[in-house]
């Protein structure tokens, strides 16, 4: 469970599992109770610019799991879910959670530490979506190993580590 400060750390700071497309999908995947994620194929993993919304790709500046510790610094995982039917089309939901490295994330505001925040959010089937994290404030900057997880239906997808390493 999170407590208010981790839902307040996870709503400015992480830009998890944004999907990306030109035009969009308003509604669920129809007969989403049917519809079964079968894996997925990543497309590349490494340090990202762009802007994150349903109008805009991320450009990759460098494929790699080894990450510079930088304010605006965006990392994470570009990838496509296969689902079953093949051809389904809409809107689904899937769970994420960014793993911090110990000892966690100190909120500044509140004192408060956590290893991990977890949220929803939605992708367009047929489009790739954006598993990822950009360094906002200082105290994001945890040298050590990241790992991004994303899940449906309580099944995991994807989990992609990274190294985020500090620098001068």
């Amino acid at each position: 469970m999170l407590s208010k400060a981790n839902t307040e750390i996870s709503t400015y700071a992480v830009l998890f599992g944004i999907c990306l497309s030109i035009g969009g999908a308003s509604t669920l995947a129809p007969a989403a109770d049917l519809l079964k994620i079968v894996g997925q194929q990543e497309i590349w993993s490494g340090v990202y610019e762009g802007e994150l919304d349903w109008f805009h790709v991320p450009r990759l500046l460098k494929q790699t799991d080894h990450v510079p510790g930088r304010l605006g610094i965006s990392f994470g995982t570009y990838f496509t879910l296969q689902t079953e039917p093949a051809n389904a089309g809409g809107i689904v939901r899937l769970s994420y959670k960014t793993i911090f490295p110990a000892p966690g994330m100190r909120d500044p505001r509140t004192g408060e530490t956590t290893r991990e925040i977890e949220g929803v959010t939605e992708c367009i089937l047929g489009k790739a979506c954006l598993a990822g994290y950009t360094f906002d404030t200082p105290n994001e900057i945890l040298p050590g190993e990241w790992r991004l997880v994303v899940s449906f239906r309580n099944e995991e997808l994807l989990s992609k580590s990274f190294t985020v390493e500090s620098v001068p």
